[in-house]
């Protein structure tokens, strides 16, 4: 049977974002002759990109980040000179974008659908050129306040992002941390030039714009405090850390907290879907439940604590 086309896709280097769309779609899966088209598109994927079968509708690089950016959106955005709308995109999804735009591990450019025809699109360095170039860096305000108040310990990456997603859900969110600034494991990342401190402080301000309210130098390190907010907010979170910059003692008060489970690692013992750990509305997220991660995972753990937080919450207004 001929094939009838009214439309022969030209690959244009300039032009191409990493969305995959093409791919998904591509009629050469099924009119396997259009694989041998030499300067097409449609040919040139299909020979040199394995493409999985029964995937979700996402982009492999969207897929494979732990945030679930939006790459071909803040891309394209880019690519269009609206770098504002690009930063919005940004931080629809993460809660560091300065610190991510330059330190992630990347793993959205190892499944970059360009990679195999010719390098990864660098999705990080324009991460890093929007928030550089961005001139409102604020969270929007969240469409609905709620009248439930949500405690976060411990301000580094997963704190951070915890408060940030919670808050941009309407909470009104404290976040306490022991020592006298946020960014917990970040901090001693900041003694390269790789991550300078104001990189840091940028999207720690960009966390307060969302409404979170940090509170430093306020240890919270016994189960009567524990208790006391407990009778005061719908939720605590614990994201206190367990990477190499805390010291040995510093889980030693969760411990001693009888309704609390150590694991024989050392961890702190919460359901991995739910986030709860063995005592009633008390959540962990984070180094302090999995051991230490890599940073993007450890922010990721922040935000699917966060929504396990609003979904009991929420539950909990319907019960």
């Amino acid at each position: 049977m001929a094939i009838i086309r009214t439309h022969r896709p030209v690959w244009n280097r300039q032009l191409c974002i990493p969305c995959g769309a093409c791919s998904r779609r591509c009629p050469a899966s099924v009119f396997t002759e259009l694989a041998d088209e030499q300067d097409s598109l449609r040919g040139r994927v299909a020979r040199l990109k394995s493409l999985p079968k029964n995937r979700a509708n996402q982009p492999p690089c969207q897929r494979a980040c732990p945030l679930g950016q939006d790459v071909p959106g803040y891309v394209q955005a880019v690519a269009q000179g609206d770098i504002e709308r690009a930063y919005q995109l940004v931080i629809e999804t993460n809660p560091l974008p300065s610190v991510c735009g330059r330190v992630c591990s990347h793993p959205c450019m190892q499944a970059c659908v360009r990679s195999k025809l010719d390098q990864a699109v660098e999705i990080r360095t324009l991460k890093r050129v929007i928030c550089e170039n961005s001139k409102e860096r604020q969270s929007p305000a969240p469409e609905k306040m709620r009248s439930e108040k949500v405690v976060v310990i411990g301000a580094g990456p997963a704190g951070l992002s915890a408060s940030y997603f919670l808050a941009r859900s309407g909470y009104s969110v404290d976040l306490y941390e022991a020592k006298q600034s946020a960014g917990g494991r970040l901090r001693a990342a900041a003694l390269s030039d790789e991550l300078p401190a104001d990189v840091i402080e940028s999207d720690i301000e960009l966390v307060r714009s969302s409404g979170v309210k940090i509170q430093i130098g306020s240890p919270i390190q016994t189960a009567a405090q524990i208790d006391e907010l407990l009778a005061n907010f719908g939720a605590v979170v614990l994201a206190v850390g367990a990477g190499p910059e805390q010291s040995p003692e510093h889980l030693v008060w969760l411990t001693q907290n009888k309704n609390l489970v150590i694991t024989p690692k050392g961890s702190l013992q919460a359901d991995s879907k739910t986030f709860m750990t063995s005592q009633a509305k008390v959540f962990a997220c984070g180094e302090v439940m999995t051991g230490p991660r890599d940073l993007i995972r450890v922010i990721a753990s922040g935000k699917r604590a966060a929504r396990a937080v609003d979904q009991f919450i929420q539950a909990g207004d319907q019960s």
